[in-house]
């Protein structure tokens, strides 16, 4: 959705013209659906080895349990990551097993902050980031850079890449 204004996206402390809107698409089970197969396609494609699937965020808490209903896989939710990063460490502890193996499921990916918290959190406690998917993503994911940065950006795929999609979503540090 365009804005007329850029608004905060408070996970990454950057402004936007625009706003991914994923609760809308909750509202359309038709196209929600497509969206859940493409999704569980492509981490069945991928043939990764991994325990469960975990969440960042409220939207992508109902995706996950979704694709891990559309899997038979476990799914724990992690959604305090998000914009607040208000996560007990009890919470992190609770939800992350030592050695055990994790997919992520969001909705969009600006400029990964929720992945790289997420990784941070697992490796604290000795878990393994294996991979993720989203619906979309603005930073592009496909990048040698983040590979040699070993990075957890680059074991994502999302199904839009909004750059390459031509899509007209602009980031901006400053309001004005």
């Amino acid at each position: 959705t365009k804005r007329e204004h850029r608004e905060m996206l408070s996970s990454s402390n950057i402004y936007t013209n625009h706003y991914v809107d994923v609760k809308r698409l909750f509202m359309q089970p038709k196209k929600l659906n497509i969206i859940l197969y493409y999704m569980a396609k492509h981490l069945a494609s991928k043939k990764l080895e991994y325990d469960a699937i975990v969440s960042t965020s409220k939207n992508g808490a109902v995706l996950s349990t979704l694709v891990g209903q559309l899997l038979n896989k476990d799914v724990v939710h992690c959604v305090n990551v998000g914009p607040q990063f208000a996560l007990p460490i009890q919470a992190v502890e609770e939800t992350f097993q030592k050695h055990k193996r994790y997919i992520y499921v969001c909705d969009f990916i600006c400029l990964g902050t929720e992945v790289k918290l997420l990784h941070a959190l697992m490796t604290s406690r000795q878990a393994i980031f294996a991979g993720g998917v989203g619906i979309a993503n603005y930073i592009p994911l496909c990048n040698e850079d983040l590979k040699k940065a070993h990075s957890p950006l680059a074991s994502v795929s999302c199904l839009v890449d909004l750059i390459s999609a031509g899509i007209p979503y602009e980031i901006h540090i400053m309001k004005e």
